[in-house]
């Protein structure tokens, strides 16, 4: 039997990006489980800190030269991708349609099946420069007319990417999680309390890269209120990226240097969650986070803002608030959720399970649209 040649289009993937996680995620799963699927990855830059896992599951990568860099080797790899290859499908999994001409082109080249992935309900580097903004309009006209299939991971990304006219054609796709790896261990938790000085503290905590999206700022005045109600409290921030000097700055002025620990980039988020009280997560956009998935799938109470979709919450400790709302309202929730019994988080994982968040079944889905005809 031939096999199903599928291209998968991401602008980079980094460790610790949502969108890269996501599709190292699926596809290095899909690559086990799928023996009727050829995978490719085309990736819009060269970065790329997945090579050698990629090339151990067999996973073919494609590198285009990105349009910053020169606007005619762009076009030229991308034809060339086209005209010297067998694409059956190819998967855009983008957050928005600026880049819109592969996908233009993918129609005028008649691959048999175009896919576009909706991640984000928003891109504030898009909405701020008018030409941005024009090419993301523009593309969002005619997304519709050159794809086949339209998929997104939430409603409010469905809203952002594609045009009123086109949204009943929209499957909303669940990001997974691998359910297993996250589920709450007393074990885990005073071990990793143990190796970070935490035994007797409340521990709130943040997964995410230091970008405006993230909300880093807000999230460091709900934290200096909770210090007012809780004095022994500490923060934990996971993550790294550019606004990481500004974030140390405002820890200094807000004088709570010693009370948050900056763990940078980590490999064991699930055990790091078993360790904290309360997720606070007041991002000024998302798409479906992947991040507060797997926090509950730990049992993890989470108070987040509802930029967010409201279907993200699958427990009742997860709530969600306004970012219009005063520091004190968050800080009071946060406070009270982070009390929740430690026996109620037992039950996150098997409740995302019965949602349908594992990974396995979500990447079983995922090839079963690509072996459609």
């Amino acid at each position: 039997m031939t096999k199903k040649q599928v291209y998968i289009v991401v602008r980079t993937l980094v460790k610790n990006g949502g969108l890269s996680k996501y599709v190292i995620d699926m596809y290095t799963t899909m690559a086990k489980i799928s023996p009727n699927i050829e995978l490719h990855l085309v990736l819009q830059n060269r970065h790329n800190d997945y090579r050698d896992l990629l090339a151990e599951c067999g996973i073919h990568v494609h590198y285009i030269t990105s349009i910053q860099a020169s606007l005619l080797q762009y076009v030229k790899e991308w034809h060339n991708l086209f005209e010297s290859h067998q694409i059956d499908i190819i998967h855009f999994q983008i957050d928005n349609l600026v880049l819109f001409y592969p996908i233009m082109l993918a129609k005028k080249m008649h691959v048999p099946r175009i896919i576009i992935q909706s991640h984000n309900s928003w891109n504030d580097a898009v909405a701020k420069n008018p030409i941005k903004r024009w090419l993301h309009s523009y593309g969002k006209r005619r997304v519709g007319k050159w794809a086949t299939d339209l998929y997104a991971v939430s409603k409010e990304a469905a809203k952002w990417l594609y045009d009123e006219s086109v949204l009943n054609r929209v499957q909303v796709i669940q990001n997974p999680v691998t359910v297993d790896k996250f589920k709450y261990s007393n074990r885990l938790r005073l071990q990793l309390r143990q190796q970070l000085s935490l035994n007797d503290n409340v521990v709130y905590g943040h997964v995410g890269r230091f970008e405006i999206q993230k909300n880093h700022r807000f999230l460091l005045k709900v934290f200096k209120a909770i210090l007012e109600r809780q004095p022994e409290a500490r923060l934990l921030l996971i993550g790294t990226g550019s606004l990481k000097p500004m974030i140390e700055s405002q820890i200094a002025d807000y004088g709570l240097t010693g009370k948050v620990l900056l763990l940078g980039r980590r490999e064991d988020i699930a055990n790091l969650m078993n360790a904290m009280d309360c997720i606070i997560f007041p991002s000024l956009y998302e798409g479906f986070p992947i991040t507060l998935i797997e926090g509950q799938a730990t049992g993890v109470p989470i108070i987040c803002a509802d930029t967010i979709a409201s279907s993200i919450a699958f427990l009742p400790t997860t709530k969600q608030l306004s970012l219009n709302q005063p520091v004190d309202v968050w800080a009071d929730l946060a406070v009270k959720e982070a009390a929740e019994p430690l026996g109620n988080r037992f039950r996150g994982n098997e409740i995302a399970l019965d949602a349908g968040y594992d990974l396995k079944t979500q990447v079983e889905k995922m090839a079963a649209r690509y072996e459609q005809q």
